[in-house]
């Protein structure tokens, strides 16, 4: 009579639960290096007839994306002011984008300087965006230009000033910053193709006035008029 044989046994490994606890102390440590290096360079400069002080009081820093789904796939960053309640007092909030976290280090430090400029500016009252702060106008220019971590990129005309790390910064953290913010990003979930938009939304960069025209319009190469300066060149789509 044969032997029975064994039943094959699996072996399950326990449950490894990705340490974000530790991306986040990350996050938190290079935010006060970055506070610190970007105070030095903007405080007592004038910007727009402002003197800038430096930001006081708690600010929230952490990993989060922008609740709308459209632009959470492109945007690396945000400042939201006053979007924290804690024991009554309303905070500002800095965040990277867990979408885009995984880039080279550099470049997420670049996007935590590229916020803190945003957060000197509400601070200070300094009008630094436009378009529901979507669009970084001149002035941002101007912080950009005194903060020797970041560089001025190409101008948009959907989202104006862009900026990129300088070599200065990509100096600080090679050689003193070393930031590692892991490899774990989140992905972004498979979504039906919205409905196309039946119409288009134009503002102005010089004025900011404002038009919305059908997009079959558009499609046929329609472009409003800025109503103050008279050219359709000044005129240019908000998503």
């Amino acid at each position: 009579m044969a032997a029975k044989s064994k039943a094959t046994v699996a072996v399950v490994e326990p449950v490894q639960p990705v340490d974000m606890a530790t991306v986040q102390r990350e996050i938190q440590r290079v935010a006060e290096a970055v506070r610190d290096a970007v105070d030095a360079a903007l405080v007592g400069q004038v910007v727009g007839g402002v003197t800038i002080t430096a930001p006081t009081g708690r600010v929230v820093v952490n990993v989060e994306a922008l609740a709308s789904a459209a632009r959470a796939s492109t945007v690396l960053g945000h400042f939201a002011p006053r979007r924290w309640m804690d024991n009554g007092d309303r905070l500002h909030q800095i965040a990277v984008s867990p979408y885009h976290i995984n880039r080279p280090p550099v470049e997420v430090v670049g996007t935590m300087v590229h916020e803190y400029l945003h957060l000197t500016a509400e601070t200070n009252s300094i009008k630094d965006t436009s378009r529901q702060g979507t669009f970084h106008n001149a002035t941002f220019a101007a912080l950009v230009k005194l903060t020797p971590l970041l560089d001025e990129g190409s101008r948009d005309k959907r989202i104006g000033v862009t900026t990129t790390p300088s070599d200065a910064l990509r100096t600080w953290c090679a050689e003193e910053l070393h930031p590692n913010f892991g490899a774990a990003v989140k992905l972004q979930e498979d979504k039906p193709n919205p409905k196309p938009p039946t119409t288009v939304r134009f503002e102005c960069y010089r004025c900011e006035t404002k038009a919305t025209v059908s997009a079959k319009q558009v499609g046929e190469g329609f472009v409003p008029l800025c109503a103050y300066t008279h050219e359709a060149k000044a005129m240019a789509p908000v998503s």
